[in-house]
């Protein structure tokens, strides 16, 4: 238990940053898509 105590910071500040790598990654793909489906 004393492990998961040591990584709970590193977890809790590498979420969020996974989070927007993860938004960064899709966002390109999001204007592909919608670029192909305006007229």
């Amino acid at each position: 238990m004393s492990g998961l105590r040591r990584y709970l910071p590193l977890i809790v500040v590498m979420s969020p940053a996974a989070l927007v790598l993860g938004l960064l990654a899709l966002y390109p793909v999001a204007r592909v898509l919608i670029d192909s489906f305006s007229p």
